[in-house]
């Protein structure tokens, strides 16, 4: 389950740096919001009323195609992502049914209130509206961070886009010509054209700042996509499989056979599944969107986990400690982190049963050698302050401890990614244009 740890990804997630960008063409004529004067109809979009009860219809429609069984626990990606298609489905047959524009579906669809529709009895809790209680301590799913906006920056929640979606329908179908009508080259031979090796070597920096921007990428997003049942990886067998037994979000990658790199493997190519389609706040209307696994806030949970559950798992419940591995202090190392034993294959290259990767609190800790040796760190310091702290306070229990240390490890996070890493990432200009560079003291309240 892989990542690629881009500077925009970074810029536009971590700092919250708000860019208004509209787009320069609508594909035929938008509408305003207007408010419709019956009681049985929607908000409408201009002079068109969307009626509850087409709303209702279309999406009984969709349903009677998709089956939607909502969990008697939480919401894992595989319950949302069939929800999603639903939800698309019922926006696709409107956006036809009224002659929506593609500027219609993106910006004005999804101001429509669905919640006197059918929809409602399908929305999940944590789509839907709820109050939040102030407390001491973060949550591990990114809910109520913002205590106005609870839902702001969670887990689960749709990623928002800049610009206007290409899709070639407006709602979902992956783009597949240009504007003037003819296809578009494969996506690997526009990627080795714009970005090509220049063989560059910046000696201003050193591999930890690719090392620490990688953890945070892993700190804020994880896009949901498909995942193979037994291992827990995205699917590798695209490529090769005929049409009526691959995955239906398969659309891998073609290789054109002269490609510098991959020719000298004879790779012609590349697995690739679409992400599942998430489901927006209220269950609102739009064109197809994914979503986030991960809060979208720098919140330590590479080190401590996003769910509950996880967080539990990888806790040793005495002292506010992690759980680690001290195979090799008779050697006089470390503790390491604990092995994964119960989903082995799971974000893991094996080459023997006897082999093992490292638990953490993102799944993706095994990825390189140098972003492992970044989560040990952390792992290793978080045991170091909980040690600490049951050192001066011994009337402290577990719970106590372990909230306390991980309040004290999320603020080490932040503060080494604002004081130290985003001023060599960007640069002394923009961190002043965006307001990103600390205060000598107090809180900063400027969101």
């Amino acid at each position: 389950m892989s990542s690629n740890f881009t500077y925009a990804h970074l810029i536009v997630f971590a700092m919250s740096v708000t860019l208004k960008i509209e787009s320069k063409y609508q594909q035929g004529q938008s509408h305003t919001l207007l408010n419709c004067s019956s009681e049985k109809i929607l908000k409408g979009l201009g002079d068109v009323c969307i009626t509850y009860s087409s709303v209702n219809q279309a999406f009984h429609q969709a349903l009677s195609k998709t089956t939607v069984v909502p969990p008697d626990g939480d919401w894992e990606p595989e319950d949302i992502a069939p929800l999603g298609e639903v939800l698309l489905d019922t926006a696709a047959t409107l956006s036809q049914l009224y002659g929506l524009s593609r500027h219609d579906i993106w910006k004005s669809l999804p101001k429509l209130d669905v919640s006197k529709t059918a929809i409602a009895g399908y929305c999940p809790d944590y789509a839907s509206p709820m109050t939040c209680v102030p407390g001491k301590y973060r949550r591990t799913d990114g809910l109520c961070n913002n205590l106005k906006n609870p839902t702001w920056g969670a887990t689960r929640a749709t990623f928002e886009r800049l610009l206007l979606p290409a899709y070639s329908d407006g709602i979902g179908s992956p783009k597949t010509q240009g504007h003037a009508g003819g296809y578009l080259p494969e996506p690997r031979h526009v990627s080795a054209l714009l970005h090509k090796d220049e063989g560059f070597h910046d000696h201003a920096a050193t591999l930890l700042l690719v090392a620490w921007g990688q953890f945070m990428d892993h700190d804020f997003t994880l896009t949901a996509t498909p995942l193979d049942s037994l291992t827990r990886n995205e699917f590798e067998d695209c490529c090769h499989l005929p049409p009526a037994l691959k995955h239906p979000l398969c659309m891998e990658i073609n290789i054109p056979k002269d490609d510098a790199f991959y020719k000298l493997f004879n790779q012609d190519c590349m697995d690739f599944v679409r992400a599942f389609t998430g489901v927006r706040q209220d269950c609102k209307l739009g064109p197809r969107a994914p979503f986030n696994i991960l809060p979208g806030v720098i919140d330590g949970n590479t080190v401590y986990g996003a769910t509950e559950a996880h967080a539990n798992k990888i806790r040793s419940h005495v002292g506010g400690l992690l759980k680690g591995n001290h195979h090799f202090q008779h050697l006089g190392l470390k503790e390491l982190m604990p092995a994964k034993t119960d989903v082995p294959e799971e974000g893991c290259t094996r080459f023997s049963q006897n082999q093992f990767c490292f638990e953490g609190g993102e799944i993706r800790v095994n990825e390189n050698l140098i972003l492992t040796t970044i989560h040990t760190l952390m792992f290793r310091e978080h045991n170091r302050i909980c040690t600490q702290l049951n050192e001066i306070n011994p009337h402290w229990d577990d719970e106590k401890v372990y909230q306390e240390t991980r309040r004290i490890v999320i603020a080490e996070i932040q503060h080494i990614t604002y004081d130290e890493f985003l001023p060599q990432l960007l640069g002394s200009e923009v961190m002043t244009q965006y307001g990103l560079h600390l205060q000598k003291e107090s809180y900063l309240e400027s969101y």
